[in-house]
């Protein structure tokens, strides 16, 4: 990934940062942020998090200002040896500079690890660098790693396309079972969300023609009202009629125009408005609201009505 720091002056400072890293590291604020001064790699990338708010995954791929910060030995800016791909943002030191609460992230997405535990690749002894390996068992260990990071992180895309890239490269039956069973987590919930976004589209669809004919409903269209208050679900609000003032203020006799609004499905209650429209006060009597007699003609209550 590509590391945005937005503005210029941030990218400055960030730059000024890198280059007093080493005197940072010794500091307090080294050691509160990711494992401080033992663990430069994961303190810069903590930094970042606490500063920004966004998660990352600190690897081979990261980019700052057209150069990676990761070399292909696994050192930090070619000096600082790392184990694998790090998770910025989950110290608590990094959840300090960021003012607390969880890494900006959709719902965690999670799968069943296969029983038996994946050996860890042979080290030297004698020095922190890592045995080499051959490219085939390199490219899978990398991505294994990256696909056990993103793991409750909840970006189901991410997760599919490390997923695959594990099944692309390794042959390994525990990293084969791992990729499986998070290929299929993430295909469900990819199903899932694109089902709901549909869901959401479509009710917005309808709510934008429910609109459109409410504007354009002629007060005498009883038809139309009863169709377009189906349309909405069948329910709505009456709030009132306009009627005779003072003493005869709840005495009609039909004809008079009396308004009823219409609200939208919950799934999108945050991103429309109601709609209002009037109707005859006779429209509502054969609706069977209100009372409608030879003796005396009364408007309905204000109030939530569902169609008969």
């Amino acid at each position: 990934m590509k590391i945005d720091l937005g503005i210029l002056g941030k990218i400055i400072g960030w730059a000024v940062g890198i280059i007093l890293l080493g005197a940072l590291a010794t500091t307090g604020l080294g050691v509160l942020v990711g494992k401080g001064m033992h663990d430069i790699p994961l303190f810069v990338a903590d930094t970042y998090y606490g500063f920004t708010g966004e998660t990352f995954v600190l690897d081979q791929s990261t980019e700052l200002l057209g150069l990676k910060l990761v070399n292909k030995d696994w050192k930090f800016l070619g000096v600082f040896p790392m184990d694998g791909p790090y998770k910025a943002g989950l110290s608590e030191g990094a959840q300090g500079l960021s003012g607390g609460g969880a890494p900006k992230e959709e719902a965690s997405l999670n799968w069943e690890e296969p029983t038996e535990a994946v050996p860890p690749a042979a080290t030297d002894e004698s020095s922190s660098t890592p045995t080499p390996v051959d490219e085939t068992l390199a490219a899978c260990n990398l991505a294994a790693a990256k696909l056990k990071s993103l793991k409750g992180v909840g970006n189901p895309y991410e997760i599919r396309d490390a997923a695959n890239e594990v099944l692309r490269v390794c042959i390994n039956e525990t990293d084969v079972a791992t990729a499986t069973n998070a290929l299929a987590a993430s295909q469900k919930a990819i199903s899932e969300k694109e089902a709901a976004d549909a869901e959401v589209a479509n009710a917005l669809k309808n709510w934008a023609l429910i609109t459109e004919t409410a504007a354009q409903l002629p007060l005498t269209d009883a038809e139309g009202a009863r169709t377009l208050v189906g349309f909405a679900g069948g329910s709505f609000y009456f709030s009132e009629c306009e009627v005779w003032a003072g003493a005869l203020a709840n005495v009609a006799g039909g004809g008079e125009s009396c308004t009823i609004t219409l609200y939208p499905n919950p799934l999108i209650e945050d991103q429309v408005t109601s709609v209002s429209f009037a109707v005859e006060l006779q429209t509502l009597w054969d609706w069977g609201l209100g009372d409608q007699s030879s003796v005396l003609d009364r408007i309905p209550e204000a109030g939530v009505y569902t169609l008969p």
